[in-house]
């Protein structure tokens, strides 16, 4: 294909890109009642023990704005992040019909490996965040221990949406983390052995980015790093039992000396002949 060529699929693939997100944005604004009842979800317990319904309307007394521009601004960003997401099926299909012909048949299959495994992963963050971990921290951070009998709850409305979905973001991003290590060593840009030699510090950053990334509570920290520590360590015994993330100049000195004892085999074998 010539560059010209490459330019109009590039064009294409943008524009595809671009089409699906602003369909994305449009329905996700149509239905925003409905995603901000499923944004609410996790601080319903702070409005009662009735009905879903019944806590909701309980809970807009708790949400407050405070500018008037804070309603628009929210239920705009959160139809755009909504669009993204919801395009991103069309967008990584747009991405590989432009990038694909440049692959061998070994990085197909990989990307295709790891994007099965990203969908996966990805739901399984979400579940993990939004039903285990969120309801939690909520409950925890708004309990006794933290807020007297006497003192009541008033939650900013643009605040508790964007934290609640930043952090379900936030999980469906981190839950990629042993996908994109299976994929690196599975491309010999990262060395199996390497990744087990320098666990003691990966251990230590999962904990500092979890206490960055997660609610101010070592219960949320814990519950997102173990996960994490036990998938670093899969992913290490993956690339073990189905042989890669071996380093080309180790793979290479290991042929080498295989060729060298060979050699040295046959020579015994003909002088036994002899």
């Amino acid at each position: 294909m010539s560059i010209l060529e490459h330019i109009r699929d590039l064009r294409k693939s943008i524009l595809w890109a671009l089409v699906s997100i602003v369909v994305g944005f449009v329905v996700v604004l149509y239905f925003f009642d409905s995603v901000i009842v499923f944004l609410y979800t996790p601080l319903l317990p702070l409005a009662g023990n009735g009905t879903v319904s019944e806590n909701v309307s309980s809970l807009n007394d708790t949400l407050f704005i405070t500018n008037l521009l804070e309603g628009f601004t929210t239920k705009i960003g959160i139809s755009l992040f909504g669009g993204v997401i919801i395009a991103l099926p069309v967008i990584v299909y747009a991405l590989l019909r432009f990038i694909f012909p440049a692959l061998t048949k070994r990085e197909r299959s990989t990307v295709l490996i790891a994007l099965i495994f990203c969908s996966l992963f990805a739901f399984v963050g979400f579940y993990y965040g939004y039903v285990v971990i969120l309801p939690f921290a909520v409950k925890f951070l708004t309990g006794a221990g933290f807020i007297p009998e006497d003192v009541g709850v008033l939650l900013n409305y643009k605040e508790s949406v964007y934290f609640i979905f930043k952090f379900v973001l936030i999980m469906l991003l981190v839950f990629q983390f042993p996908v994109i290590l299976c994929v690196l060593m599975a491309l010999k840009i990262l060395d199996r052995k390497q990744l087990l030699h320098a666990s003691r510090y990966v251990i230590v950053g999962i904990f500092l980015v979890c206490a960055i990334l997660t609610p101010p509570d070592i219960f949320s920290q814990i519950s997102v790093a173990l996960p994490l520590i036990s998938l670093y360590y899969v992913s290490i015994l993956v690339a073990y039992i189905f042989h890669f993330g071996i380093d080309p100049t180790q793979e290479s000195k290991a042929k080498t000396n295989n060729d060298k004892k060979d050699e040295v085999n046959i020579k015994k074998i003909q002088k036994d002949d002899e």
